[in-house]
């Protein structure tokens, strides 16, 4: 099956890559998790929906003025992806998004390597990174694949 290439890079790109955090307490965690994001090249919109944390975590957001942070008092997990992903899409902000937990470490290149999926493959609606196990080369996860025959 022949590839269906579109073409784009950082600079064309017109949306930044949307990225929901769902958080409850977990502050260093969640520290850590927003400071690997922050250092990379692609173009960013983050939303952090917090579901009832009480050891500070929202205090602490003050580090991160660009964070976007909603309060969803003891919301799911999916709850708060859903409720983090309408804030992104209901502002036609993005076009993609990125579900991360808040005790995750984006490394090097990593959301490149997952937008240019997007871009290589027009048929791509979903896509996920290599996961390993923290300090560790030791692979946790490694994608898959989903066909829907309708």
């Amino acid at each position: 099956m022949p590839r269906a290439l579109r073409t784009s890079t950082l600079e064309t790109r017109e949306k930044p890559l949307g990225i929901v955090i769902p958080v409850r307490n977990g502050w260093e965690h969640t520290k850590e998790c927003l400071k690997s994001i922050y250092h990379t090249e692609v173009p960013i919109k983050v939303v952090l929906v917090d579901g009832g944390s009480y050891d500070g975590t929202l205090d602490c957001l003050k580090f991160f003025p660009e964070v976007l942070q909603i309060e969803s008092r003891n919301a799911t997990f999916s709850e708060a992806v859903n409720i983090g992903c309408n804030a992104l899409f209901g502002f036609n902000s993005v076009d993609h998004v990125l579900i991360l937990n808040n005790d995750t470490v984006v490394l090097g290149n990593a959301l490149l390597h997952m937008l240019n999926s997007f871009d290589y493959y027009y048929k791509v609606g979903i896509v996920t990174p290599r996961i390993n196990y923290h300090n560790s080369e030791m692979i946790w996860a490694c994608g898959g694949t989903l066909s829907l025959k309708l």
